[in-house]
């Protein structure tokens, strides 16, 4: 798996150099250095893959250049849009790469077969959301890795959110390995794309705990989820989100009780919970994580975080984590 996230950020450096040479300028030598680097890398993780359950060594080198791959994607996203934002007009096909508006060309969406990467914004009415379903739900785009779709344009929101049908087509799309979804979702559904290997929902705001559902997603490193949940409960369940490692549940303010069983999440390594005020304690399951190495606790009560502090309540459940660091709002 780390192999082919380290594979993809390589072949996207690479068409960077290749497309977008005038737009380098200075960090062309950088961008080229980071590519060798990567590819060198690439031999020795078709060994380690196979040996990182055996190895603890290898387990942490192998989830380490798995995170760096996965910022390089970030920050060739984070400078395609600036360059865009910089250069104005002349750069607007380097936006367009990055994020597009819904509009008549959507019909002509499955004619992009090479497409690995789509942001589409603008999705705030029936009739585009029927467009945008009928495209991904075609037999075309079998190579499309990550898509962000954003509900709503100009501060405006579709009031049904994303509709079941869409994301039913979503499910059925097993290649792709990056999902970020911005908007209402008020049907939580059956299933995610099998593959995906980072998810991020922004304002879902599910009535139905969520977790049932994303927890089966046996690939799935990153997930982040902001006001996503407006339940008082959720629950993590035993052999639950087998490979996770990286979790960010965030304005979830109707949130009380969060159980994390034994043998949920065992790979977690780092968790961020942040103004999910009505939470009262961490969850009591975060003992059973042997390899949690940072917790992030931010607006949250002091009642919550004084529960947390060598002393606390809840110390126990949380001494054996490496790094935590905490923030109140009262």
């Amino acid at each position: 798996m780390a192999e082919a996230i380290v594979s993809f950020v390589v072949e996207r450096l690479g068409d960077l150099l290749l497309k977008e040479i005038t737009f380098l300028r200075g960090v062309h030598g950088q961008f080229e250095r980071l590519q060798n680097e990567l590819k060198s890398i690439i031999g020795f993780l078709k060994t380690a893959d196979s040996m990182h359950n055996q190895d603890q060594n290898i387990r942490v080198w192998v989830a380490d250049v798995r995170d760096i791959a996965y910022d390089v994607d970030d920050v060739i996203d984070a400078f395609l849009l600036k360059v865009a934002s910089k250069e104005g007009e002349s750069s607007n096909n380097v936006l367009k790469r990055s994020m597009v508006q819904i509009g008549p060309w959507i019909v002509d969406l499955v004619k992009l077969t090479n497409l690995e990467k789509l942001g589409i914004g603008g999705l705030d009415d029936e009739k585009t959301m029927g467009l945008l379903t009928i495209a991904i739900g075609s037999t075309g785009l079998d190579k499309l890795r990550s898509l962000l779709l954003i509900n709503g344009a100009s501060g405006g929101e579709l009031e049904s959110g994303f509709s079941s049908d869409l994301l039913e087509a979503l499910s059925a799309k097993c290649h792709l390995q990056k999902l970020n979804l911005y908007g209402r979702i008020k049907k939580l559904p059956s299933k995610f794309p099998s593959n995906l290997i980072k998810l991020s929902l922004i304002g879902a705001y599910f009535i139905e705990d969520p977790m049932p559902i994303m927890e089966k997603l046996q690939n799935l490193l990153f997930l982040q989820l902001y006001e996503a949940y407006e339940g008082e409960k959720m629950v993590c369940s035993a052999k639950g989100f087998p490979k996770l490692q990286h979790l960010k549940i965030l304005n979830f303010k109707h949130l009380k009780e969060w159980t994390v069983e034994e043998g949920a999440m065992p790979c977690l390594t780092t968790c961020e919970i942040d103004t999910c005020t009505e939470l009262k304690i961490v969850p009591q399951g975060f003992k059973f994580l042997r390899w949690f190495q940072e917790l992030k606790i931010n607006e949250m009560p002091k009642s919550f975080t004084e529960r947390i502090k060598e002393g606390g309540e809840d110390w126990e459940t949380v001494r054996h984590i490496s790094s935590i660091t905490m923030q109140t709002f009262f």
